[in-house]
């Protein structure tokens, strides 16, 4: 942060805090929820954001399970559609991306990218978040954000869609915080 003095035509800034140094910097990292037994949203569809989080908080996290059986080399692609602002997804707790949208763009940001899935049992935990949310405007009721389309592609088969499977919703960051110091 800089503090700006203008006097007459004249400009003089002078540093009063120095954000650079990375010793003075912490993080705070809490756990990527894999299935919460105390989840009380639950459900085989995916809740509307705004709706589930009455207005706690910017982040909602949608975790589901998805058995994998291996059907010999093909390549998996998780596509996922959002009226969010920010979508970052995890597989068994591994970073797989993130979209963001922008003010312009359209109101749906989709995150297409291959992953990899072990035989067997596999969370998916998607983290969606809104920067604000609107509060005004005609037809409020009507509008809907978050995730709305989930679904897994294997090669050249028809996507298996995930919307219908057992979804819980966690009302809380469980997110990086970072903390200058």
């Amino acid at each position: 942060a800089k503090q700006i003095n203008a006097q007459h035509g004249l400009r003089t800034a002078q540093v009063v805090q120095y954000l650079n140094n990375v010793d003075s910097w912490k993080v705070f990292k809490e756990p990527i929820p894999l299935a919460i037994n105390n989840s009380t949203h639950i459900g085989n569809r995916l809740f509307e954001h705004l709706s589930t989080t009455k207005d706690e908080t910017d982040y909602l996290w949608y975790l589901t399970r998805y058995d994998y059986r291996s059907n010999g080399d093909t390549q998996l692609v998780l596509n996922v559609e959002s009226q969010a602002h920010v979508l970052h997804a995890y597989i068994n707790n591994d970073y797989i991306g993130s979209v963001h949208g922008s003010h312009d763009g359209p109101r749906n940001i989709v995150l297409k990218t291959p992953i990899m899935l072990r035989k067997g049992q596999n969370s998916i935990s998607l983290l969606s978040v809104m920067v604000g949310s609107p509060d005004s405007g005609a037809y409020m009721e009507r509008r809907i954000f978050g995730v709305r389309k989930v679904s897994i592609q294997q090669g050249h088969q028809k996507s298996h869609s995930l919307n219908n499977e057992l979804w819980k919703h966690q009302v809380n960051p469980g997110w990086l915080i970072w903390r200058n110091e």
